[in-house]
């Protein structure tokens, strides 16, 4: 992290009135910021602890607050806001937290007993000591750990140094010096490692400013749910340059169909899941400089990424220059050259890193170098008939459609595909069988939905049928609706 660190050091003496943060009403200029890390730094290491939890919504306190532990090497854990209390329990007990940042209007979402509470003399955050626990010996070289939902059981915690962080920020900021970029608008809570390296780190380092704020004001009502008109009336005020998006908030601002609100933008990233060539195309019409890219948390985030200079349509990109992509015998996409050092307390941590990343992604490398994913290979779905079919793939080309809300797509072992599908609130039965019609017309024999119900319920964290993240509980979904999809009763 001292590169990030040392840019913003280089900054601040070069050019100290330049805007670094942008929150609501108050600007923070690059002097400031770096003597606010300088000085919120000392006070850190007055409580004398090894790794410190961050949990607040986006404001200019977590970006300080997150740059000053990493200033004395301490080992930063991010908590999602989505997580639930006992989430938030067990993160706290498997990172064997010291000190949890936060503010004092939501300490009580906790839940814990702390040893004591007390107030930063620095900024506007509260730290809540924990009781004493054994010393955490085994995370010296660990700068941060990402917590990933997964499908079933507790968070995992994924350990990443500070050398292999910043590979990532370089590597950005090498493939987006010619993108125009200078405000960055702050849409993804800071605790998703994406919103973290490619929102706060990158711009910083590249000398660029962060529009950061409650997500709420910029559209993200919970984390499944986005309203774009927010997003769209939040820029007309800020005027940002560059956005990350996930495919459904892309989905729901092409619909809006204002791009004139938009123009502000010249790079608008989107990734977290299987975004649609047809939508990618529908976004060029409007003029929306949408490029798609790809990562995971093992691979401290960003693995590719379309860009200016280098872009096609389905594909997730190029990969970036301090990584390597091959692709096994199996098709799976293993990466090299962005290295996690384990999960946390899953195996012993590994200071020399793990070398290859499996990422279960079934993907192939075109001729011209740009990676496509075709899907999960746990999701991969085997029609009685032979065919392998990836659902993301099929599911995609239907959430085009402004007339479909959710698709679960199902069909292992049967002779065709069917669906549960939850329709947008401006759709009637007879629109959805339309455009359920219209898209297989434009699919494969093997990889079209046959049959299909509705669903008028919103598939969500709360009923156990997202995950925190935003992506379909296969498993669940299947265990609810196997037997109304079977063959025998599916309805069309």
């Amino acid at each position: 992290m001292n590169t990030i660190l040392n840019s913003i050091l280089q900054t601040s003496a070069k050019t100290p009135k330049a805007v670094a943060i942008i929150e609501q009403d108050k600007q923070l200029n690059y002097l400031q910021l770096h003597n606010f890390i300088e000085k919120l730094s000392d006070e850190l290491a007055s409580l004398k602890a090894s790794a410190v939890a961050i949990y607040m919504d986006n404001n200019s306190s977590w970006i300080i607050s997150d740059l000053a532990a990493a200033n004395i090497g301490l080992t930063v854990v991010p908590i999602p806001l989505f997580f639930t209390k006992a989430q938030i329990t067990h993160l706290l007990s498997d990172a064997n937290i010291d000190v949890i940042i936060t503010c004092q209007d939501m300490l009580n979402q906790l839940s814990i007993k702390p040893q004591s509470v007390s107030v930063s003399d620095v900024i506007d955050i509260t730290y809540v000591n924990l009781i004493n626990k054994d010393a955490n010996t085994g995370l010296q070289d660990v700068s941060k750990i990402t917590y990933t939902s997964g499908s079933t059981g507790n968070p995992k915690g994924v350990c990443l140094s500070g050398d292999t962080i910043e590979s990532v920020v370089l590597s950005l900021a090498t493939q987006l010096t010619l993108a125009g970029i200078q405000r960055h608008l702050s849409l993804l809570p800071f605790a998703t490692l994406l919103e973290n390296i490619a929102g706060v780190y990158l711009p910083l380092f590249m000398g660029n400013a962060v529009i950061t704020g409650s997500v709420n004001d910029f559209g993200l009502k919970s984390n499944h749910q986005f309203c774009a008109k927010t997003f769209i009336n939040a820029n007309k005020k800020w005027q940002a340059n560059s956005v990350i998006l996930l495919p459904q908030m892309l989905k729901a601002i092409a619909e809006q169909k204002q791009p004139q609100h938009l123009s502000s933008f010249t790079f608008m990233a989107v990734g977290g899941g299987k975004v649609s060539s047809d939508l990618i195309e529908q976004c060029h019409t409007q003029q929306l400089p949408i490029y798609e890219g790809y990562g995971l948390s093992e691979c401290a985030s960003v693995v590719s990424l379309n860009t200016p200079i280098a872009h096609k349509v389905g594909s997730v990109g190029k990969p970036l220059p301090h990584v390597k992509l091959a692709i096994n015998s199996s098709g799976e996409l293993i990466v090299k050259g962005s290295k996690m050092q384990g999960y946390l307390n899953d195996t012993q941590i590994n200071h020399d890193h793990i070398e290859n990343i499996a990422t279960g992604d079934i993907a192939y490398i075109d001729e011209d170098g740009f990676l496509f994913i075709t899907g999960r290979s746990k999701n991969l779905l085997i029609s009685s008939f032979g065919r392998n079919i990836s659902p993301e793939w099929v599911e995609s080309s239907f959430l085009i459609s402004d007339k479909i809300q959710q698709i679960f797509v199902y069909g292992d072992a049967q002779p065709y595909l069917s669906a549960v599908v939850v329709p947008s609130k401006n759709s009637t039965i007879e629109s959805v069988n339309q455009v359920i019609a219209k898209v297989n017309s434009s699919l494969p024999d093997y990889a079209q939905v046959q049959s299909f119900i509705i669903e008028n319920n919103i598939f969500s964290v709360e009923n156990g049928l997202l995950t925190e993240n935003g992506k379909l509980r296969r498993d669940k979904l299947t265990q609810i609706y196997k037997y109304t999809l079977s063959p025998l009763e599916a309805v069309i």
